[in-house]
């Protein structure tokens, strides 16, 4: 597995427990990430709006979230972005 792709589920897994390690694996994966993977960007984004949103900052981080989406091309948009949208949006 490469690491970009490790950094990016621990980040995942820390953002969804709300740790602060989290942020040390976004910035991990964004630095080993080949540029050519916006979608892989995309997710550590989410990642980042997520943690917003369970540190009480929902309307930033849905705003956020929902601007990381936008600059994405609709045909590039995974289920697990969509997922992780409806998260973001429903989390309390």
């Amino acid at each position: 597995m490469p690491e970009w792709r490790y950094r990016t589920f621990a980040s995942m897994l820390l953002s969804r427990m709300g740790l602060p390690e989290a942020e040390a694996e976004q910035e991990a994966a964004d630095r080993t990430r080949l540029t050519t993977l916006p979608r892989f960007a995309t997710h550590i984004e989410l990642h980042r709006a997520l943690m917003m949103v369970r540190h009480c900052d929902r309307d930033r981080g849905t705003s956020y979230a929902r601007a990381a989406l936008d600059k994405l091309p609709p045909e590039k948009r995974s289920l697990s972005l969509k997922l992780m949208m409806a998260e973001i949006y429903t989390d309390t």
